[in-house]
């Protein structure tokens, strides 16, 4: 038998075996899977190692440690999200049409008083529905 026939065979074998393997993982994970046993945690444990970042690149520069990874991904999306680091481009920002003046702008981004939510309140049906705290608008407005 040549070496290259051998080597074939082989190769035919592995696969074979590891696809025999999976069905067999397959099969276990769809016995025991979905219920509270040894194999579902140590399947879930394995796919939670997977998971973890252990180190990050930040500026050229590794972190590593719980700590570091943290205050680094804090950092990220603080930057990201605050105002100083928007950069609207004016000619991109001119091709958008006004709608709205700035009068109403500035009306939009107040806060309501204490007047406008307390009538807001009181108008609600009495017969709606509940809110997620479980209380309905009469509850409330009985309270105050």
């Amino acid at each position: 038998m040549d070496l290259n026939k051998a080597n074939a065979e082989l190769m035919v074998h592995h696969k074979l075996i590891e696809a025999f393997l999976k069905q067999k993982s397959n099969l276990k994970w769809q016995l025991e899977g979905d219920e509270n046993t040894k194999y579902f945690h140590n399947v879930i444990r394995g796919k939670r190692k997977l998971l973890n970042i252990h180190r990050i690149n930040v500026d050229g520069r590794w972190l590593e440690g719980r700590d570091e990874i943290d205050s680094a991904a804090i950092n990220f999306y603080q930057d990201l999200f605050t105002g100083d680091n928007l950069n609207i481009d004016s000619c991109i920002m001119s091709c958008i049409p006004r709608f709205i003046s700035e009068e109403d702008n500035i009306m939009l981004l107040a806060e309501p008083t204490h007047e406008e939510v307390r009538n807001s309140i009181f108008d609600i049906n009495s017969n709606s529905a509940t809110g997620p705290d479980g209380l309905t608008h009469h509850d409330f407005s009985a309270r105050h």
